[in-house]
């Protein structure tokens, strides 16, 4: 409920959220799954990789879910966190109800299965994707605190 409220305007904007399919890879965010940013309207979209245009919807609103956490923009280490807790715990709400997910081909699907096992492994804590974030150089620049 709450992403679909920050999707429907209840964000920093006060603006519906667009969700559109780009090459992120054309737009400078290659190693991206999904990115946040503000269009020249001064409205937030969400920008999924169009890699992921077959893989289950279960999976790109996965991504929705991460990506509605940055509408905050603050650009810290702590959102990032946030947004990746939201991501892969909305995957296994949807596997718990639907557990055929997981047998997915998707790339984007073995993903978040990836994910899913670090955290479960974790004792359903961030420890081991805390890392992941940590230590990939995409968020290197991000504040903490």
């Amino acid at each position: 409920t709450h992403v679909v409220n920050v999707i429907k305007g209840q964000n920093s904007t006060n603006k519906p959220i667009r969700v559109m399919f780009r090459n992120l890879e054309a737009l400078g965010y290659g190693t991206c799954e999904a990115v946040t940013a503000k269009a020249a309207d001064g409205k937030l979209v969400i920008l999924i990789s169009s890699n992921y245009k077959t893989a289950p919807v279960e999976a790109i609103a996965c991504l929705i879910a991460h990506e509605s956490v940055h509408h905050e923009n603050t650009k810290t280490y702590e959102e990032e966190v946030r947004a990746w807790n939201t991501e892969v715990k909305t995957w296994l709400s949807f596997t718990n109800v639907n557990p055929s997910l997981k047998n997915s081909d998707s790339k984007l699907v073995k993903r978040l299965n990836y994910l899913s096992k670090l955290y479960t492994k974790d004792g359903n804590q961030m420890t081991s994707i805390e890392n992941l974030i940590a230590n990939n150089p995409a968020y290197s620049t991000l504040k903490r605190g």
